[in-house]
């Protein structure tokens, strides 16, 4: 049974957030790892723990494709597979955690109940875990076996966006292109006991081609901070996810992800349809929700969406050592009359000293005032 919650407007969520920065943010090292798609897993750090009957795979633009077919494996092997996987160990302790994958499957719904076309986990090794299984049009939750498991229809042909929230032992939530689709109280807290997170592509009685696009985890940021990488500072390394958040326009599907995009000189390149005010943020970009009237920096929530407006309280709240990138296109501010060349700090002080340097002269060359004054005749 699926139980409706809304994560933003949870107190206890906040306190766990406060908790998170005073705890661990003092370190300024990133909170958040993220593998993009656009290379080989393995160049990205992750452990092949299984890869079964040659699958064939390849990167292209920004996606990573699985494309399998047990019917070509010879006996004794029934199965063709990849599998992936890394130790979570750094983030034992941290009182909230979050998995973030963008996939598509490629075979139907049953070819799940034999553990594909993919699957990702988080568990530890004494029981608490989320192993997800997700095919072209339906997506299981399995917690436990003996747990009621969890069925989500989903829209065949496109990418879909899954996302998991733990609040520690309180509270897990599931979204699905940024709708809650299950939550409730988890058997226990994940972040100990060796904690992992594994991922696979499988075929088991269908042939398949899988892709995904990203697989992000680690701590959650805190709402209206700016900082997606909780690492306590809003840089280069925020950037291109604030972009992403600003893109996507409630689009789950990865198609306006500018981590995808083309790259200019200048970064991501972002179209004029990035500016979309008014449509929901959604649980993965809380964080670049920073604008007025709510929005502080502290974990307050912001206005709801990801806009422009957004865009320049980032800016306003920049910590990096280089400048902040130029603005997207569609949030560069637009003329409001004759164009003004742009003036530096240079030039500004080259001004000021030309300004002193004339009413200096002018001082000098200013004849002495004369005396006027009569004498009174005696």
């Amino acid at each position: 049974m699926t139980t409706q919650f809304d994560a933003r407007s949870s107190p206890l969520r906040l306190a766990l957030l406060c908790l998170a920065i005073g705890a661990h943010l003092s370190t300024a090292k990133a909170q958040v790892s993220s593998w993009e798609g656009d290379s080989l897993p393995t160049d990205s750090n992750w452990n092949l723990v299984a890869q079964d009957c040659d699958p064939t795979v390849w990167v292209d633009q920004g996606w990573y494709f699985q494309d399998m077919d047990s019917t070509d494996c010879p006996p004794p092997l029934e199965v063709e597979q990849e599998a992936f996987r890394k130790p979570l160990n750094a983030w034992v302790g941290y009182p909230t955690f979050f998995v973030d994958w963008l996939v598509e499957g490629g075979s139907d719904q049953s070819e799940i109940v034999w553990g594909g076309p993919t699957a990702l986990a988080v568990a530890h090794s004494y029981g608490v875990r989320y192993t997800f299984f997700v095919a072209r049009n339906l997506a299981k939750l399995n917690r436990d076996n003996l747990l009621p498991l969890v069925h989500v229809p989903i829209k065949p042909g496109i990418a879909h966006t899954h996302r998991l929230e733990l609040y520690g032992a309180e509270l897990y939530v599931w979204y699905i292109d940024g709708q809650v689709v299950d939550s409730g109280e988890p058997e226990g807290d994940l972040l100990v006991f060796n904690p992992r997170i594994t991922w696979l592509g499988a075929s088991i009685n269908l042939p398949t081609v899988n892709r995904f696009d990203h697989i992000r985890y680690g701590v959650i940021p805190v709402d209206a901070s700016g900082d997606f990488d909780s690492d306590g500072s809003v840089d280069g390394s925020d950037y291109p996810y604030f972009v992403e958040c600003l893109c996507h326009c409630g689009d789950y599907s990865g198609a306006h992800s500018p981590l995808n995009a083309p790259f200019g000189p200048d970064g991501p390149v972002a179209g004029p349809d990035c500016d979309c005010p008014d449509v929901d943020a959604g649980p993965g970009c809380r964080w670049a929700d920073m604008d007025p009237p709510a929005g502080t920096g502290d974990g307050t929530p912001g206005d709801g969406d990801v806009d422009c407006a957004d865009w320049f309280a980032f800016v306003g709240a920049w910590t990096g050592a280089d400048p902040p990138p130029p603005a997207p296109a569609a949030c560069e501010l637009p003329p409001t009359g004759p164009a003004v060349p742009a003036l530096t700090q240079w030039g500004a002080a080259v001004l000021t000293l030309l300004f002193l340097t004339a009413l200096t002269l002018s001082c000098a060359a200013r004849p002495a005032p004369r005396n006027t004054r009569r004498r009174r005749s005696n």
